[in-house]
Protein backbone atom coordinates (compact mmCIF):
# COMPACT_ATOMS: atom_id res chain seq x y z
CA UNK A 1 0.00 0.00 0.00
CA UNK A 2 1.09 3.42 -1.39
CA UNK A 3 0.16 6.00 1.42
CA UNK A 4 0.20 9.73 -0.08
CA UNK A 5 -0.81 13.16 1.02
CA UNK A 6 -2.79 15.13 -1.29
CA UNK A 7 -3.40 18.69 -0.33
CA UNK A 8 -5.27 20.35 -3.16
CA UNK A 9 -3.35 22.66 -3.45
CA UNK A 10 0.10 20.92 -4.99
CA UNK A 11 -1.77 17.44 -5.55
CA UNK A 12 -4.95 17.60 -6.55
CA UNK A 13 -7.54 14.68 -5.22
CA UNK A 14 -9.01 13.96 -8.36
CA UNK A 15 -5.81 13.24 -10.25
CA UNK A 16 -4.31 11.02 -7.32
CA UNK A 17 -7.57 9.23 -6.85
CA UNK A 18 -8.09 8.96 -10.48
CA UNK A 19 -4.27 7.17 -10.83
CA UNK A 20 -4.53 4.88 -8.52
CA UNK A 21 -7.81 3.35 -9.24
CA UNK A 22 -6.74 3.15 -13.01
CA UNK A 23 -3.54 1.11 -11.68
CA UNK A 24 -5.68 -1.17 -9.26
CA UNK A 25 -7.19 -4.48 -9.71
CA UNK A 26 -9.20 -4.56 -6.47
CA UNK A 27 -11.11 -1.36 -5.46
CA UNK A 28 -13.03 -1.01 -2.68
CA UNK A 29 -14.40 3.12 -2.53
CA UNK A 30 -16.53 4.72 1.07
CA UNK A 31 -18.03 7.82 0.74
CA UNK A 32 -19.96 9.27 3.40
CA UNK A 33 -21.97 11.40 0.15
CA UNK A 34 -21.78 11.00 -3.39
CA UNK A 35 -22.27 14.29 -6.09
CA UNK A 36 -22.59 13.40 -9.78
CA UNK A 37 -19.70 16.20 -10.51
CA UNK A 38 -17.68 14.17 -7.92
CA UNK A 39 -18.49 10.81 -9.84
CA UNK A 40 -17.80 12.08 -12.84
CA UNK A 41 -14.21 13.19 -11.96
CA UNK A 42 -13.18 9.45 -11.53
CA UNK A 43 -16.11 7.94 -14.01
CA UNK A 44 -13.33 7.85 -16.64
CA UNK A 45 -10.75 5.97 -14.04
CA UNK A 46 -12.97 3.67 -13.17
CA UNK A 47 -14.62 3.07 -16.76
CA UNK A 48 -10.81 2.03 -17.49
CA UNK A 49 -9.82 -0.42 -14.17
CA UNK A 50 -12.88 -2.67 -14.89
CA UNK A 51 -12.26 -2.70 -18.54
CA UNK A 52 -9.00 -3.97 -17.44
CA UNK A 53 -10.80 -6.51 -15.32
CA UNK A 54 -10.56 -4.59 -12.30
CA UNK A 55 -13.46 -5.61 -9.18
CA UNK A 56 -14.94 -2.17 -7.73
CA UNK A 57 -17.01 -1.81 -4.79
CA UNK A 58 -18.39 1.18 -3.61
CA UNK A 59 -20.11 2.34 -0.01
CA UNK A 60 -22.23 5.35 -0.24
CA UNK A 61 -23.95 7.08 2.73
CA UNK A 62 -27.40 7.93 2.48
CA UNK A 63 -28.64 10.75 3.64
CA UNK A 64 -30.76 12.06 0.43
CA UNK A 65 -29.87 15.97 1.41
CA UNK A 66 -25.80 15.52 0.38
CA UNK A 67 -25.86 12.44 -1.78
CA UNK A 68 -27.01 13.24 -5.36
CA UNK A 69 -30.21 11.01 -6.48
CA UNK A 70 -28.55 11.52 -9.76
CA UNK A 71 -24.95 10.21 -8.56
CA UNK A 72 -26.86 7.08 -7.31
CA UNK A 73 -28.43 6.59 -10.57
CA UNK A 74 -25.60 6.62 -12.37
CA UNK A 75 -23.38 4.43 -9.96
CA UNK A 76 -26.73 1.74 -9.70
CA UNK A 77 -27.71 2.29 -13.53
CA UNK A 78 -25.49 3.11 -15.91
CA UNK A 79 -22.37 1.67 -14.10
CA UNK A 80 -23.38 -1.48 -13.03
CA UNK A 81 -25.60 -2.47 -16.04
CA UNK A 82 -22.19 -2.17 -18.04
CA UNK A 83 -19.99 -4.44 -15.86
CA UNK A 84 -20.21 -7.44 -13.70
CA UNK A 85 -17.68 -6.90 -11.43
CA UNK A 86 -19.36 -3.71 -10.03
CA UNK A 87 -20.86 -3.81 -6.57
CA UNK A 88 -22.74 -0.78 -4.37
CA UNK A 89 -23.51 -0.56 -1.00
CA UNK A 90 -26.11 2.27 0.06
CA UNK A 91 -25.70 2.57 3.89
CA UNK A 92 -28.25 4.64 5.53
CA UNK A 93 -28.36 5.44 9.56
CA UNK A 94 -31.63 4.11 11.16
CA UNK A 95 -30.99 5.62 14.41
CA UNK A 96 -27.41 7.38 15.58
CA UNK A 97 -26.57 3.63 16.60
CA UNK A 98 -28.00 1.76 13.86
CA UNK A 99 -26.50 1.82 10.57
CA UNK A 100 -29.08 -0.25 7.78
CA UNK A 101 -26.30 -1.33 4.52
CA UNK A 102 -28.22 -2.37 1.28
CA UNK A 103 -26.27 -4.05 -1.35
CA UNK A 104 -26.76 -3.51 -4.95
CA UNK A 105 -24.74 -5.86 -7.38
CA UNK A 106 -24.29 -5.40 -11.04
CA UNK A 107 -26.66 -8.62 -11.15
CA UNK A 108 -29.58 -6.72 -9.72
CA UNK A 109 -29.39 -3.37 -11.83
CA UNK A 110 -29.46 -5.93 -14.73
Amino acid sequence: MRVQVVDNVSRHMASVLSSAIEQSNDIRIAVAFASRSGLAMIETAMQAALRAGADLEFLVGLDMRTTEPDALLNLICAISVRWARFIVLLCRAQSSKHISPQAISSQDAR
